[in-house]
């Protein structure tokens, strides 16, 4: 397991989703919506694919679990301290963690493991 190399993706990871949710509120989307979510999951998907498939290549199911939760630390992590303090500093703290975001967790978590299963 290459850590700094697994906490670099999450963070490759958290910049690209940051950036697509920015794009679709710029362009007027509701954020918590169907179209919303379902892009922000296919980006989502599309970009663990892509690292895991080509960058980052997991030894075995073990690794790429490992890389789950480290991803999933890294978010967490992110999404409070940017998230959450910054962006939402005068609202509850608990109306941003509503089904959608444990949703995106677990595909988080879970997708190193899909990508690893169907490279073999």
């Amino acid at each position: 397991m290459q850590f700094g190399k697994a906490i670099l993706t999450g963070l490759v990871i958290w910049a690209v989703l940051f950036a697509a949710a920015s794009i679709l509120m710029a362009l007027g989307m509701v954020t918590g919506g169907a179209w919303f979510l379902i892009i922000m999951w296919a980006v989502l998907l599309l970009t663990v694919w892509l690292i895991v498939g080509s960058w980052y290549k997991p030894t075995g199911m073990a690794d790429a679990l490992v890389l789950g939760i480290i991803w999933l630390v890294v978010f967490a992590l992110l999404d409070w301290f940017v998230l959450v303090q910054y962006f939402m500093a005068d609202q509850d703290p608990s109306t941003y963690y509503v089904w959608s975001i444990w949703v995106s967790y677990a595909i988080l978590l879970l997708s190193p493991l899909m990508v690893n299963a169907l490279r073999k």
